[in-house]
């Protein structure tokens, strides 16, 4: 099972790179708590974004909500959520005979 990395610039430029640690069951139950909550939050949709990034630095020693808003464009971001959710429920997001 391959390992979960962000690669993002740190704040001199340079790519680094934040792999994520061990997920547990309690990390899926986590992300179901926060999901329910969003789902059913008025709050305003920056609000319920700030909240979804603090859960994912939450999974990567070193990586802060500064540094994925500042270093990372939708596209990064969308396929980091991706990847984690597929993580969260015991998927290999880098296995080609998953995504075939």
């Amino acid at each position: 099972m391959a390992i979960l990395e962000i690669k993002i610039k740190n704040e001199t430029g340079e790519k680094v790179v934040k792999e994520c640690k061990n997920l547990t069951v309690r990390d899926y139950r986590d992300y179901l708590v926060l999901q329910q909550e969003l789902s059913d939050s008025d709050e305003p949709e920056y609000a319920k974004l700030d909240r979804q990034l603090e859960f994912i630095v939450g999974l990567f020693d070193g990586l802060t909500v500064d540094m994925m808003y500042d270093k990372l464009n939708m596209y990064e971001l969308n396929n980091i959520l991706a990847d984690v959710y597929v993580k969260l429920i015991g998927g290999d997001p880098d296995d080609p005979k998953e995504n075939a």
